[in-house]
């Protein structure tokens, strides 16, 4: 048999912290917002790296190439 709550235990990170049970919890914890800072939205990030994989050069290659 498997312990569920030993598995979970086992497996927490420490940001994790103790477990909650959410089915209990009356009370509505407000969603953080995304306090992270980005120069490129995460779709286009993952889209250029793609194409810098392609192109087979380094980025320092492809400014150079921009800046001549």
């Amino acid at each position: 048999d498997l312990n569920v709550d030993e598995f979970e235990e086992i497996f927490k990170t420490k940001a994790q912290g103790p477990a909650i049970d959410l089915s209990s919890s009356k009370q509505k914890i407000p969603q953080k917002g995304s306090n992270k800072v980005t120069l490129l939205e995460a779709n286009r990030a993952k889209n250029l790296a793609i194409t810098l994989r392609k192109a087979g050069k380094t980025a320092d290659e492809i400014c150079k190439a921009i800046h001549v």
